[in-house]
């Protein structure tokens, strides 16, 4: 149990977010991959305490961008960037982002993932598994 206006349904909880195979010639011409959506549902919401929501993706952020999630594993040369996909923003890892006005019942808060381009010189772009791993905080006001 959690003392805040909305619950956090389930299947919000614990995301695997499937990038597929990403072509390292498509981050050397395009500079990312498609955006691949996930959301969070906010469940029995109650505004009578809260009007609004922030939330705080924590992770080990990239040594290139800084704003976004380094790569664990033999993938090189990009990193993990998330988007709030109501204002379309890139979310800075470890930075609350305004993500919603609360109403009365149930809110899908929408984002997506997208591999990025880091480095400059394409032969830094190396082929490899990766894995990224985050949690997201939520604060409401």
């Amino acid at each position: 149990m959690i003392d805040a206006p909305c619950s956090i349904a389930p299947e919000s909880v614990d995301q695997t977010i499937q990038m597929g195979e990403i072509a390292t010639s498509l981050l050397e011409k395009k500079g990312s991959s498609p955006l691949r959506p996930f959301e969070i549902h906010l469940e029995n919401c109650d505004i009578s305490t809260a009007m609004s929501a922030t939330v705080t993706f924590n992770g080990v952020p990239s040594g290139h961008r800084g704003t976004s999630f380094a790569l664990n594993g033999g993938g090189a040369g990009g990193s993990l960037a998330l988007v709030n996909k109501n204002s379309g923003a890139e979310i800075v890892v470890g930075q609350p982002t305004k993500v919603a006005d609360l109403v009365n019942g149930d809110r899908h808060l929408k984002f997506g993932a997208k591999i990025v381009r880091e480095v400059e010189d394409r032969s830094d772009i190396l082929p490899g598994e990766f894995d990224v791993s985050s949690d997201f905080v939520m604060t409401y006001q």
